[in-house]
């Protein structure tokens, strides 16, 4: 038990850090703290200062601390982006995108890593500009099957931050652009050069203590070793390389490196140490999202090596893997270019949609230019016409004459008839073409809703990573809560409950924005195995016994025989929870509810019933039950809070298993939600 000093310093940090870092002006709660503690708060400027180098510190350790170095950067960027303070914004997308980096993560480093390094010009900021030229080069150089073009691109840019960080003297910098510009040269096959630069890193990064670039050094020495059949001193550098990224505690560095010491091993005939250490190498990238070159290398090294010992069952299962994860590495490697386009894709659109209007414009003034001309030749011809009329009336005695004219009028006005067809179909032509133009503009209306459809993500992707800070201040007021004692600081236990009952709510409903979307978006997927639904009644009803101990109301469950389906057990887990929760929010003190479970006869399909004696459901409500973000009519009878969120949640997890979900109510008189959902199909 903590004493009750540090109790109260406990209290004032989460104060404080809760007013600096969340609130735009520190809460009554947190300015008594403050007084109390006699500080004040730093300055703006300050604040994002040490956000950035509490975030860059974080950032050089191991991936345990990934998600700290994350949390910080990201705060440090929004505060810094709130004021104007261009510096604070660069170092932390800088951060961002070595972090980002480091994970295998390409799409996001280019992304940070160009943003970082525009806002680096703008400020003309040397180290700034390099630690930005190396982020990229270093992004193309994880990419596996980046062409020329691209190889070439990353090396001037590498050979630039070399240049820049020989310039500030900085021997961490200079070493990451050697590695860099060693890897760069393996991938276009110059072995000579690559083993030059690698060899340069090793120096300085020894030199250094620096565990990160030695490793790497290493390790890319130990692929060249390996490629020229240097086989023994390539499993010493392996080897040596794999210990040094163990201490820093970097995963993605640890499985490619435990890879390379297999892939060693087969080339020495060293076939179950090989097995061993592609098994170690997948189960570490197994919790990798980012680049997938490493599992796919390790699974074809598994089925290899399987071959090898003769298991041809082990390695058909290692073979199969491999071919799965080459064709989704494929896919997804393909998205890496897009960031590389953004930059240009608004100026193009604009070009393009100038191109056009002056297009046209000038088909328009055309067809007015090509009118007015018809317009000058029909009153030419008029004149032409009288002109005619009148030698007529004149010259009528003579007859030859007149009729020699009369012929050369009648050619002349043939002439004049072509040339009108000619001009009509020029201005036919003139509208297709502007037509074609509309046809462009719809093509160019669809690349619109592609690039919404982007926008989409990445606010999923946000609305993700608000969980951490709302994680870690709920763990905080867990802590508080842990600490005080039950007759003193019952303030303090007052606020730290309410804390996390806030956190929950507010992680509820990020979950079920977050699952929503993903459903909008094609993206949630089932991890389908047999389901025995009569298990997860009996769970659900177990975690809500008390909940309604508490409104004295009372869950019964019939027929608990073995009802068993195929789907996703967490999602059908969300379907029952959601279901008897709401059952237990809307009914009235003293009622029961129902949870039943039943298999009709012939009709293939499993029917789950959970039904209350609460207020019921209008034609009204009914309709609306499944909408999002819609409030019934209905009060929840202990206070409970709705986010109008959960019902149509359920419905989306039910037709993605291949059931449905309908509602039998009348007004007064309960509500009864039924889910039919596929049996089964027992092999």
């Amino acid at each position: 038990m903590l004493t009750n000093h540090c109790i109260l310093t406990r209290l004032m940090l989460f104060a404080s850090i809760t007013t600096a870092l969340f609130l735009p002006t520190p809460t009554p709660f947190g300015a008594v703290l403050l007084h109390a503690q006699q500080s004040t708060l730093p300055t703006d400027t300050t604040t994002i200062n040490r956000l950035n180098a509490l975030a860059e510190s974080y950032a050089a350790q191991g991936d345990d601390v990934k998600d700290t170095a994350f949390f910080y950067a990201k705060r440090a960027f929004s505060l810094a982006e709130r004021i104007g303070y261009k510096r604070g914004m660069a170092e932390a997308l800088a951060t961002l995108a070595y972090r980002y980096n480091l994970d295998g993560k390409i799409e996001q480093g280019l992304e940070f890593g160009f943003k970082q390094l525009q806002l680096a010009e703008e400020l003309g900021d040397k180290r700034l500009i390099a630690r930005g030229l190396i982020s990229i080069g270093f992004a193309a150089g994880q990419q596996s099957r980046a062409d020329s073009a691209a190889i070439w691109d990353a090396r001037a840019r590498l050979l630039k931050a070399l240049a820049i960080s020989s310039e500030l003297r900085d021997s961490l910098l200079i070493t990451f652009c050697y590695n860099s510009l060693g890897r760069l040269s393996r991938m276009a096959g110059e072995q000579q050069s690559a083993q030059q630069y690698h060899e340069k890193a090793l120096a300085i990064g020894e030199k250094l203590a620096s565990l990160e670039q030695t490793s790497w050094a290493l390790h890319s020495l130990a692929a060249l070793d390996e490629s020229q059949q240097r086989y023994t001193i390539a499993l010493q550098r392996a080897v040596r390389s794999l210990a040094l990224r163990e201490q820093s505690k970097r995963t993605f560095a640890i499985a490619t490196s435990l890879r390379l010491v297999g892939h060693i091993h087969l080339k020495m005939r060293n076939f179950s140490a090989a097995k061993r250490f592609a098994e170690r190498s997948i189960g570490m990238s197994k919790s990798l999202d980012g680049l997938f070159l490493v599992k796919m290398q390790s699974y074809q090294l598994l089925a290899d090596a399987n071959t090898a010992l003769k298991q041809p069952t082990e390695a058909l299962s290692a073979f199969k893997s491999y071919t799965a994860i080459k064709d989704s590495a494929a896919a997804i490697e393909a998205k890496n270019n897009i960031l590389q386009l953004q930059a240009h894709i608004d100026r193009e659109r604009k070009d393009h949609e100038q191109s056009l209007l002056a297009r046209e414009g000038a088909l328009q003034k055309a067809v007015i230019e090509r009118q007015y001309a018809l317009g000058i030749f029909v009153i030419g011809c008029a004149l032409l016409l009288s002109i005619l009329v009148v030698i007529l009336w004149r010259n009528n005695h003579h007859k030859k004459q007149q009729n020699e004219e009369l012929s050369s009028a009648y050619r002349e006005i043939r002439q004049q008839q072509e040339i009108l067809e000619s001009q009509a179909q020029e201005i036919e032509l003139t509208n297709t073409q502007l037509q074609e133009i509309n046809e462009t503009l719809q093509a160019s209306n669809i690349a619109l809703d592609e690039a919404n459809t982007f926008k989409l993500n990445m606010l999923s992707i946000a609305a993700h990573d608000l969980k951490n800070p709302l994680h870690t201040i709920a763990n905080f007021a867990e802590l508080l809560q842990e600490d005080a004692s039950p007759n003193e600081n019952s303030r303090t236990n007052e606020f730290a409950g309410r804390i996390v009952r806030i956190c929950q709510r507010m992680l509820t409903l990020i979950h079920d924005l977050l699952e929503t979307a993903a459903h909008d978006l094609g993206k949630m997927t089932l991890q389908n195995e047999p389901v025995n639904l009569s298990d997860l009644a009996i769970a659900v009803t177990e975690q809500y016994a008390t909940q309604a101990q508490e409104k004295d109301q009372t869950i019964i469950v019939e027929n608990q025989e073995e009802c068993w389906v195929e789907g996703d057990v967490q999602r059908l887990y969300q379907v029952l929870d959601n279901l008897v929760s709401n059952a237990i929010k809307y009914s009235p003190f003293g009622k029961r509810i129902w949870l039943t479970l039943s298999i009709p006869a012939n009709q293939g399909i499993t029917r789950l019933s959970v039904k209350d004696e609460g207020p019921g459901m209008s034609d009204d409500d009914k309709s609306k039950a499944f909408v999002m973000f819609q409030r019934l009519s209905a009060e929840a009878t202990g206070g409970e809070s709705s986010t109008g969120i959960g019902l149509a949640l359920v419905k989306q997890i039910v037709e993605l298993h291949g059931g449905t979900i309908s509602i039998v109510s009348e007004f007064g008189h309960g509500a009864e939600f039924i889910v039919e959902l596929p049996c089964w199909a027992k092999l």
